[in-house]
């Protein structure tokens, strides 16, 4: 339909606010209806949020529709489709300015994703890269987003069943992964694996570490971000890999959302990298700690 020049400006921001609910909600199949509308709008409103938002957004929903495609050939032409966003993404970049890098990091690490192609190390390294980045730059909502995505894609790559609603009943021998023995959800019993009543036996009871340490990140950041109903979504969808306590209750008062105190941003900034970093090593310290076999020592 027609829009008046006057109301450009309108429709153009409203499309960007769908567009952008639809990559957090994880909506692709809406999302997809919002790419061109907003492609047409933006040539008369070429501002630098409006760009860098639609190509962002736009990239994300075609790789992550890419990764839940199984056909081969659809799966590689979303995946151009979605590089074409990721060049153009880094074309703003290189003439407009850098600060949204961190958003084109994310963008290559679910292209790589995507592709099937990559180790599971690179597509790790990749979005650990774009975490950080985005951490340091103080973006507490992409931080989290791009937690979520390489949840999502370790999970995806978990040869169990565990996304599915309902228990889960997990066993661990004593001497395996610290972490999955000290929960009441878990039994002992005198095996070496852990498995589960869906009954898949995973080959390594770390294979859930990263898929739930990211959750936790994601949730968390969101949570202090005030992103209470992506919060009870993320809690509803993956109730067997996060425990809702640790996220009841939570303080976030401390992280100021005004924008009229130069200060007060530069304090939720140091909040919010210290924070990210934090999480970061502390799971570098579990991930360690889970592979030393104390009994060999």
């Amino acid at each position: 339909k027609e829009i008046k020049l006057w109301n450009y400006v309108s429709w153009t921001y409203y499309y960007c606010s769908r567009i952008m609910l639809a990559v957090y909600f994880g909506d692709l199949e809406a999302g997809c209806g919002y790419i061109e509308p907003l492609h047409q709008l933006t040539k008369a409103n070429n501002a630098f949020i409006v760009v860098s938002v639609r190509l962002f957004c736009s990239g994300l929903i075609i790789s992550r529709l890419a990764q839940r495609t199984k056909k081969k050939r659809k799966r590689n032409q979303l995946r151009r489709k979605a590089q074409q966003f990721c060049d153009g993404l880094k074309a703003t970049i290189e003439l407009r300015g850098g600060n949204n890098l961190h958003r084109y990091l994310l963008m290559q690490a679910d292209l790589m994703a995507a592709s099937g192609k990559e180790s599971e190390d690179s597509v790790k390294a990749a979005y650990d890269k774009a975490i950080s980045t985005a951490a340091r730059s103080g973006y507490i909502h992409e931080t989290a987003l791009a937690n979520e995505l390489a949840a999502e894609y370790f999970l995806a790559k978990s040869p169990s069943p565990i996304t599915r609603g309902g228990s889960m009943r997990l066993s661990a021998s004593t001497t395996g992964n610290p972490l999955l023995g000290t929960s009441s959800m878990f039994s002992t019993n005198g095996g070496g694996s852990s498995t589960y009543e869906f009954g898949s036996t995973l080959e390594d009871e770390t294979d859930l570490f990263w898929p739930r340490e990211h959750l936790r990140n994601a949730i968390s950041l969101y949570n202090e971000w005030g992103a209470k109903a992506k919060v009870e979504q993320l809690l509803e969808k993956y109730p067997n890999l996060v425990d809702r306590s640790s996220v009841d209750g939570a303080d976030t008062s401390s992280v100021s959302t005004s924008h009229g105190d130069r200060k007060m941003r530069h304090s939720r900034r140091r909040l919010t990298k210290h924070t990210a970093d934090t999480r970061m090593c502390v799971a570098a310290a579990h991930k360690i700690m889970a592979e030393v076999n104390l009994d060999a020592l």
